[in-house]
């Protein structure tokens, strides 16, 4: 008679089979494995030996893949084979990511022509399924040289630069304790090593350093090899607020370390790294679930190698996830947090731009004939209210592409719900577009300021002068569903947080940006903001609507100028003048100074089911339509008044600077600080269209 087991195994083996033969042999490895596909981890010992083995179980039972189990060097030297496509699953460390996008970027500015791609191909192309086990990070010091009662505390604000181990370069140590370090303060900078890890401890326990990282297992065999007389001691590793890249939920028991003191309190909240299961280009998900709902079923029976296997939870995964979204398989996301995909096939056919007035229509019209005429995929124009509208209409499988502003997408990566998590994991990015602006239009009159006695010449002004004067202040936000409400309430939040503005009263609006000119020169409204390319729509003076002359754009930004990712700042007027001959101000009221603000992008998005197999093809035809629409045919065009459409300027493939000659005398100071396409993938890899992501990649060499 069949057990219990055995039927659950034989329904597993259904299953697969019915959904292997379904998806066209999907889970077939490619033939470029040179042999039997490969599971990599990055050490010999047994517990990633073990993981390594019942994950090729159930992949065996579940995908029909059958791996070698390889131990690599370290966790890149991992990463890099799945990225390269010579592994097709293996365990990193969480760390991973965000290492080797700094790694890249920091010899990509150093010298673009020379930083190879390997690590900005880990962090665009490796994708995390689920978590297995956590390593701890040790932190050891010399007592002899730094006293008995040292704490990390003392070590930030030594003055004297301190001898500090990292571990060898590439190493689970080295990254964990570069991003540690990177994070904190210190009074004096420390001499860092590089030596491998172990070497590195007994440096410390000879005096030659006076502290060094090491990232273990808790029972360390390196740290258990120390003589209980050597002069040193384990202290608790933290990291500072707002920098809370890892859990501290590890704990370091005196008893288990014959060198620790044992009058010495358990180190408890210790930084702790995750270990991940992780996949490559090779990995096809079709099937993904089957295999997660496997391992998690079989953890008693892979128990039975390393107890390592009873921390494996649906939970544990599900909190990494939501925190992580970028970094995670699509499907992972959608099955770990008990989503249903989107099905391709009932994704509505339409395209999120935003109100038929605004700047991202005119660039959604241009989007959707290109996506029409490259790919013959033909797709309905949506007007929103703006950015947040789009990510839902994606989300909700009502739209296959939209616009997208950086800091909307960014602010649902980092939210850490599940709503958002879904939310940002249905949305992959194809390409950067133009620029946007928050302008900050005031009423000019005096009266409407009440005690103030007129307009201020900085938003900063006007929320001084209010607070101090006891006067309310009326603000047209923007509709909640818009890019402009999110932009301006981060800015008005970067004050409100000072002690002086904490009894400021400000009268929300939240009203259609299409009337917010004539409510601020009503005086309905002292201060409306609205998000918008360059020139503001609103201002245009070829349209029948003019300006009022009791309005006009002031200055504004971050509190302090503490400018946080992803905004940057931006010029709209200079000196005097408009940039652009659309602003039409009358002469009299235009500021002497330059008029500043803050700019960020907005990005091409499109549904993560959207099938991307010809995707490069269409975003080298928006670069096509960039250079079309900056650069005239006729050259003798540019001395007779040629103006490049300012949309368009700065979406381009790579940078311009202001050593760029041409560039710069055609298109005055917008030659400046315009990152461009490239640039900006290098900056941002996560969470893109896994064809995008190659096309940029192709544009960097080995």
């Amino acid at each position: 008679m069949l057990n219990r087991k055995k039927l659950l195994c034989y329904k597993y083996l259904l299953i697969a089979l019915l959904i292997f033969l379904n998806s066209c042999w999907d889970t077939t490895p490619p033939d470029n494995f040179g042999g039997t596909p490969k599971f990599v981890t990055s050490t010999e010992d047994r517990i990633s030996r073990s993981f390594g083995k019942g994950m090729i179980h159930a992949a065996g039972e579940t995908l029909g893949v059958f791996m070698d189990n390889i131990a690599k060097s370290d966790t890149i030297a991992c990463a890099t084979d799945l990225a390269y496509e010579n592994a097709y699953m293996g365990l990193i460390q969480e760390d991973v990511f965000r290492y080797s996008r700094d790694k890249f970027l920091s010899q990509y500015l150093a010298d673009p022509d020379t930083a190879g791609k390997k690590y900005l191909k880990i962090a665009s192309q490796v994708k995390a399924v689920m978590t297995c086990y956590k390593r701890y990070v040790f932190f050891l010091v010399n007592t002899d040289n730094l006293g008995s009662g040292v704490a990390l505390t003392d070590i930030l604000a030594n003055s004297t630069a301190l001898k500090i181990n990292l571990g060898s370069i590439d190493s689970q140590t080295y990254i964990s304790a570069k991003t540690i370090t990177d994070s904190h303060t210190f009074t004096a900078a420390p001499a860092f090593s590089t030596d491998a890890a172990a070497v590195g401890i007994q440096k410390v326990v000879s005096g030659e350093y006076d502290a060094a990282f090491l990232v273990d297992d808790h029972l360390s065999s390196t740290l258990s090899a120390i003589a209980e007389d050597a002069p040193v001691k384990l202290i608790q590793v933290y990291m500072p607020e707002g920098k809370k890249y890892y859990q501290e939920d590890g704990t370091i028991y005196s008893d288990d370390y014959a060198f620790q003191e044992k009058a010495e309190s358990t180190i408890v909240d210790n930084i702790t790294v995750r270990t991940l299961l992780a996949v490559g280009p090779l990995f096809s998900d079709r099937v993904l679930g089957i295999f997660i709902d496997y391992v998690l079923d079989n953890i008693g029976d892979y128990s039975a190698h390393t107890e390592k296997w009873n921390a494996v939870s649906r939970i544990d995964s599900k909190e990494y996830i939501i925190s992580n979204p970028q970094n995670c398989s699509y499907r992972a996301v959608c099955h770990i947090l008990g989503y249903d995909e989107l099905d391709l096939f009932y994704v509505d056919n339409y395209f999120c731009s935003g109100e038929e007035t605004s700047v991202d229509h005119d660039m959604a019209t241009e989007l959707i004939w290109l996506l029409s005429y490259n790919l013959d995929i033909d797709l309905k124009e949506m007007n929103t209210t703006g950015s947040w509208e789009n990510s839902y209409w994606i989300d909700a499988g009502s739209a296959k592409m939209g616009i997208v502003q950086d800091d909307v997408y960014s602010d649902l990566a980092s939210s850490e719900t599940v709503a958002d998590t879904i939310q940002i994991a249905s949305m992959k990015k194809v390409a950067p577009l133009n620029y946007v602006y928050l302008h900050c239009v005031v009423n000019t009159d005096a009266a409407n300021w009440g005690a103030l006695g007129g307009v201020p010449a900085t938003l900063e002004g006007a929320l001084t002068g209010a607070t101090s004067a006891n006067t309310p202040i009326y603000i047209n936000a923007g509709p909640k569903t818009s890019g402009t409400f999110y932009a301006a309430m981060q800015l008005i939040k970067s004050y409100s947080e000072e002690t002086n503005f904490e009894n400021l009263e400000i009268h929300y609006s939240f009203g259609e940006p299409s009337d917010s000119v004539a409510k601020v020169a009503s005086g309905d409204y002292n201060i409306a903001f609205v998000v918008s390319g360059l020139p503001y729509y609103r201002f245009y003076s070829h349209d029948t609507y003019s300006i009022p002359a009791n309005t006009r754009i002031i200055s504004t930004g971050f509190c302090d100028n503490e400018i946080p990712y992803p905004y940057e700042e931006g010029t709209i007027l200079g000196n005097g003048s408009a940039v652009y001959e659309d602003y039409p101000y009358p002469s009299g009221i235009l500021p002497d100074n330059d008029i500043t603000t803050i700019r960020l992008r907005s990005n091409l998005v499109m549904s993560s089911v959207f099938d991307d197999t010809y995707i490069s093809k269409y975003i080298i035809s928006i670069f096509r339509k960039t250079y079309y629409m900056i650069n005239p045919y006729d050259p003798d065009e540019i001395s007779e008044g040629y103006a490049p459409d300012p949309l368009w300027i700065s979406i381009l493939m790579n940078s311009y600077d202001a050593d760029d000659t041409y560039f710069e005398s055609n298109y005055g100071s917008y030659g400046e600080d315009i990152v461009g396409a490239k640039e900006y993938f290098a900056r941002n890899p996560f969470g893109w269209s896994a064809e995008a992501a190659e096309y940029y990649l192709s544009t960097f060499s080995d």
